[in-house]
């Protein structure tokens, strides 16, 4: 029943020889399929000088309107009635007989079997091809008894029945032909019209979405790489439930559509960061603030940080997110510094901040010598914050990570050293004691504080061999001067002097060093760290 009721639908939909619209005029087929019916027998009487009787003829047809012409409804029915009361009225009275260079009783047979076997050569062409059967014209009774039985041809002259069915014949062999195959080619052409448009439509809008994912993930502009399989798109579209015919078509129009879409988008995306790399602010003496296009990131600079004019730029950059210890959870952003050197001089710590909605464990890291390095963040309601100390500063890449694998120091919040030594346990410098105290305010051995400058200094050389002598030391406590002594020996420079930490840590926590008793104090384990700290954050070490 539903292949049935699909197939009249298509009768429907595809049958247009007397102008029928479904969506316009959605009864023109009945009315005209009735009005060529009523004009031959309107045409008819008015040759047999019958009285315009068009209700007697229409009786005749209305045995054929469900079992020849497949009207079913009540509304189909009333309109075809409708069409041959027209056709039947016209032909009758527009018909002369006088005048007419036609009126010859061979022509009129041959005109009305000729438009009758037309139009049912049409109807079942296209019935029978719906249904699922064979192009046989012949497979519906054409005998001429039959087309003189159904037509009443025995009560018109033996003439005008014989060039009647003549011409009834050779015109429904000729449109039933015509109609079967006129039909198959158009459902084909439409099943390939639509696989086309659908796979352009979809192979766009897939095209569009991997084209800026890939460019987020910083891979280069290949669409053959990212275009899905055959199969992952025919599954994805359900394209197994159509033809095969519609999923050919679709799927070469879906790489079409695809490799549009994605090239565009991707050359697109290139071209708008290209613009916002170019969009640098100029900052002066009094300090100003600097936002990404995007306004995720921000970069703030107080007054009296720089003195020298200098143009900053924060924008997008694509680098590979995935890093093997943490979840990344934000774009990486570069900030660049513009002016004659790329550098400025910072006399006052600048801040770097990120839109942030994730869990404390997050923080700002900087891409530094091919690593992500854990700078120390803070987080206050949808920000996360991080200060630029004041060096020589050249920009910088940076991005949010989460680290669920360092453990908490439960010893160290308050602590003056707080920052640091935090800061070197995200960067996983540093591990805690088995009860996850760091005990800040112990002495430090020398073999411990060798395995943290190792750490920070990325094993050189100059640790390598200065560790070497101290073999014979490594359980001994570290003194200011042993400490000072080392780090003139691995950062090769004689001019380092332990009090100029010390007087850091006067002015910036606010602690006074043992030092001041005498370097041959032993150094604490929080002040070796925030010396290790200050000197890499300098890039001594």
């Amino acid at each position: 029943m539903k292949r049935k009721i699909v197939m009249i639908v298509l009768f429907f939909i595809v049958f247009s020889s007397f102008g029928f619209a479904q969506d316009e005029k959605i009864y023109e087929y009945e009315r005209n399929m009735g009005k060529v019916l009523g004009k031959v027998y309107g045409q008819k009487d008015a040759i047999k000088h019958k009285t315009l009787h068009w209700e007697k003829a229409f009786y005749i047809e209305e045995e054929n309107i469900k079992k020849e012409y497949d009207l079913k409804t009540k509304v189909q029915k009333e309109k075809f009635k409708e069409g041959f009361k027209e056709g039947y009225i016209n032909g009758y009275k527009n018909f002369d007989m006088k005048n007419s260079l036609d009126f010859k009783i061979d022509a009129i047979g041959k005109s009305h079997g000729k438009t009758l076997g037309d139009l049912m050569g049409k109807i079942y062409g296209k019935k029978d091809f719906l249904e699922g059967k064979s192009n046989n014209w012949n497979r519906s009774d054409l005998s001429s008894e039959a087309i003189r039985n159904k037509y009443q041809l025995s009560l018109d002259t033996q003439e005008y029945a014989q060039n009647f069915i003549i011409e009834y014949k050779a015109s429904y062999k000729t449109s039933y032909t015509d109609a079967f195959r006129m039909l198959n080619i158009n459902i084909k052409k439409e099943t390939i019209e639509k696989g086309n448009l659908h796979g352009i439509e979809m192979g766009k809008n897939d095209g569009g979405i991997l084209g800026k994912i890939d460019y987020e993930e910083n891979k280069i502009n290949d669409w053959k790489n990212a275009l899905p399989s055959d199969e992952e798109i025919i599954r994805k579209f359900y394209l197994l439930k159509e033809s095969i015919d519609y999923r050919l078509f679709f799927l070469v129009s879906y790489k079409e559509g695809f490799q549009q879409s994605y090239t565009n988008t991707f050359q697109k995306e290139n071209m708008n960061r290209a613009k916002e790399n170019m969009d640098y602010k100029k900052v002066s003496i009094k300090g100003g603030k600097i936002h990404s296009t995007d306004e995720n990131v921000s970069l703030f600079i107080e007054e009296g940080a720089i003195y020298q004019p200098t143009f900053f730029n924060v924008s997008k950059r694509y680098f590979p997110l995935y890093v093997k210890k943490y979840e990344p959870l934000s774009n990486i952003y570069e900030v660049h510094v513009k002016n004659y050197s790329s550098s400025v001089k910072l006399k006052k710590p600048i801040v770097l901040s990120f839109k942030y909605y994730g869990p404390e464990t997050g923080g700002i890291y900087q891409y530094i010598n091919h690593e992500w390095i854990y700078l120390y963040s803070t987080i206050e309601k949808d920000r996360i914050f991080t200060e630029i100390p004041s060096n020589i500063y050249y920009g910088g890449t940076y991005g949010i990570y989460i680290d669920e694998n360092y453990e908490e120091l439960i010893d160290i919040h308050g602590h003056w050293a707080e920052k640091e030594i935090y800061s070197f346990l995200r960067r996983d410098y540093i591990k805690g004691y088995t009860d996850q105290t760091f005990k800040p305010d112990q002495s430090i051995s020398m073999g411990e504080f060798f395995a943290v400058l190792n750490k920070v200094g990325k094993n050189n050389l100059l640790i390598k061999e200065c560790m070497k002598e101290y073999k014979d030391h490594i359980s001994d406590l570290v003194t200011y001067e042993k400490v000072e002594q080392v780090i003139q020996k691995t950062t090769n420079d004689k001019n380092f002097n332990w009090d100029t930490i010390a007087e850091k840590m006067l002015y910036a926590k606010f602690t006074r060093s043992k030092s001041h008793y005498g370097k041959d104090e032993v150094i604490t384990r929080a002040e070796a760290l925030y010396m290790l700290y200050i000197l890499e954050q300098e890039k001594k070490l």
